[in-house]
C-alpha cells in the first residue's frame, strides 16, 4: 500500500482509507490492536476504506493495512489513532 489515511474517528469507531499500489492480490487485511484488543478485518480488493467499530472511548489503537495474496502479505501501512473520550456527565 502507498499510504493509510484517517478519515474519521469518534468514541467507538475509526474510518480509514488507503491508496492501493498496483499488482495482483486477493484482498486487504486491516488489523486494529492495543494492549487489550486485536481486531482483524478482511476487505475486498475493490474497496479502499473501512469503518472499524466496537472500540473503547479514549483509547489509543495501532491500525495496519496490507494486501494479501494467498498466504503472502505485502508491506503494511501503519498509523496510530486515539478514539474520542466520552463526555463526563
Amino acid at each position: 500500500l502507498c499510504s493509510l489515511h484517517l478519515d474519521g474517528v469518534n468514541s467507538s469507531s475509526v474510518t480509514v482509507s488507503w491508496n492501493s499500489a498496483p499488482g495482483e492480490f486477493d484482498h486487504h487485511r486491516v488489523t486494529v490492536t492495543n494492549a487489550s484488543v486485536t481486531k482483524t478485518l478482511t476487505v475486498p480488493k475493490e474497496e479502499c476504506a473501512v469503518v472499524v467499530t466496537g472500540l473503547l472511548d479514549g483509547c489509543s489503537y495501532n491500525v495496519s493495512t496490507e494486501r494479501v495474496r494467498g498466504v503472502r502479505t505485502g508491506s503494511a501501512a501503519f498509523l496510530t489513532v486515539t478514539t474520542v473520550p466520552k463526555q463526563v456527565r
